[in-house]
């Protein structure tokens, strides 16, 4: 599951894989000794899928009640992307360079909030700046602004 995945990649990126033989892989975001988020690629074979793989996929569809159309079911494996390991790990790289300058990035904004942000996000990067010795719960500061967690 993707939230597997997300919990095996606090540190480091981590690729996971689903019953249907399609990989996802999380790369985090950290900055200030703390993950932020995460950055998602996936959805892809890592080799074309066999004849067995595309047998595993049509009965894990009929074990959820579908009957995928056979001929439907083999265009869609093979519009699904295939990403070798060599361009995997290419692209895990770029997204750990980009996941750095997104911290750099962030933590600049925290420390000089860019004029053109709007009100609400300049003052909850104040708010961070004033507790950064503190923890900042984001319900603390989503109840301060009178916003949601998810806003």
């Amino acid at each position: 599951t993707v939230q597997g995945i997300l919990e095996q990649a606090s540190r480091d990126p981590h690729q996971g894989r689903c019953e249907l033989g399609l990989c996802e892989t999380a790369v985090p975001v950290h900055a200030g000794g703390q993950t932020l988020g995460y950055l998602l690629i996936g959805r892809f074979f890592p080799a074309p899928p066999s004849r067995q793989q595309h047998n595993r996929i049509r009965h894990a569809f009929e074990r959820s009640g579908l009957r995928p159309d056979p001929v439907e079911l083999r265009r869609a494996c093979a519009q699904t992307p295939v990403v070798r390991d060599g361009r995997h790990r290419a692209l895990v790289g770029l997204l750990e360079l980009s996941t750095r300058l997104l911290a750099l990035e962030i933590t600049d904004n925290l420390a000089t909030p860019p004029e053109k942000l709007p009100p609400l996000v300049k003052r909850i990067c104040h708010e961070a700046r004033q507790s950064f010795r503190n923890e900042v719960s984001l319900r603390r500061i989503a109840r301060a602004e009178g916003v949601s967690t998810e806003h």
